[in-house]
């Protein structure tokens, strides 16, 4: 029973695909015959044409039915379109390339630039680090030196100003606002010379030698002369008594000499006899006027003892602030400031 009705499809399926057959028309066009209007579907079926709205359908003297496509050449346009399809999915596919290579190299550029905006800016981070550390610096080394130049119990608001003026110490280094003005040099009593302060010299004669210290001025109204040296014919309150010394004094004003007398030296120059006295407290030292410091001129308050005479070395003689002298010998020359005192 099964086998025959298999039988009966097959051989029905076998007559309607024989009356399918494909006719040149006079026209020239493709045409599709199918009975009972299959060639539709089977150009459906075998995919190779577009659907074409404006197909014409023909019934013939045999009762079949035809299709007439409307252009002959459809199977190649079709294939044309399939290649411009094509070259356009390759041109789209090739924009899209190019478009992600030129965001690749924007994202690239972009982050140079912003890794360059960033170095600049660590730099310019860094220049302001830089110059507020100078600053604070600065501003530590203003308020340091405001904070030297405040009054002490060593140097007291209402103390005496010494600015310019010169004391006498071993260390070169001058400290607290006094400059070094060159190596000097005064004669000092030789039953007193184991107590010299500063370096040692040769002899001068027999009951003198000479004694080196530097020569310390000062360079501001508040330089600090604790530790220093003045001069004075009895020691002030506020300093500790040192040995004799001697320097030169201009004879023909003499009588203004505030020192011990001394014997002459020239026919210009007569030997003064100061004590040294070391510094140690400058508000006792300021209540005593019977005290001096020498200076190339005597400032307000002071009172001018006329000219005196030390020794400088050759090699720092350019240094000395005082009035030029003659040459001692080959290595040494005089210079000759004011003697200041205390009025």
């Amino acid at each position: 029973m099964h086998l025959r009705l298999l039988l009966v499809c097959a051989l029905a399926l076998g007559v309607v695909v024989s009356s399918i057959r494909i006719a040149e028309e006079e026209t020239g066009g493709s045409a599709l015959e199918a009975d009972n209007g299959l060639s539709a579907l089977a150009q459906a079926v075998a995919g190779d044409y577009a659907p074409d709205p404006n197909a014409q359908i023909i019934n013939d003297d045999s009762g079949g039915t035809s299709v007439v496509l409307s252009n002959q050449n459809s199977v190649h346009e079709k294939t044309d379109d399939t290649w411009k399809m094509h070259l356009v999915r390759e041109a789209q596919q090739k924009s899209k390339q190019e478009n992600k290579r030129k965001a690749a190299l924007e994202e690239k550029r972009k982050k140079s630039y912003e890794e360059a905006n960033k170095q600049d800016v660590q730099e310019e981070k860094k220049k302001k680090q830089e110059e507020g550390k100078e600053k604070e610096s600065q501003n530590e080394k203003n308020e340091k030196d405001q904070q030297n130049n405040k009054p002490t119990p060593e140097n007291p608001e209402n103390s005496v100003s010494i600015n310019h003026m010169c004391s006498f110490s071993k260390d070169p280094a001058c400290k607290g606002h006094f400059q070094n003005r060159g190596l000097s040099g005064m004669i000092m009593r030789v039953d007193q010379y184991d107590k010299n302060p500063f370096n040692t010299g040769g002899d001068f004669n027999k009951g003198w030698k000479w004694s080196h210290p530097y020569l310390c001025c000062a360079t501001s109204d508040d330089a600090n002369i604790k530790g220093l040296y003045v001069l004075a014919k009895q020691c002030p309150k506020g300093t500790t008594t040192a040995p004799f010394v001697g320097h030169l004094l201009l004879k023909k004003d003499y009588d203004k000499n505030p020192f011990t007398e001394g014997g002459d030296f020239n026919d210009g120059w007569r030997w003064t006899h100061p004590i040294l006295c070391q510094v140690e407290d400058r508000a006792l030292l300021d209540k005593s006027n019977d005290w001096c410091l020498p200076a190339a001129t005597c400032p307000q308050g002071w009172v001018d003892h006329s000219f005196g005479g030390f020794i400088v070395v050759n090699k720092h003689y350019a240094r000395q602030p005082f009035h030029t002298g003659g040459q001692f010998n080959d290595d040494w020359k005089w210079a000759h400031p004011k003697m200041c005192c205390r009025a």
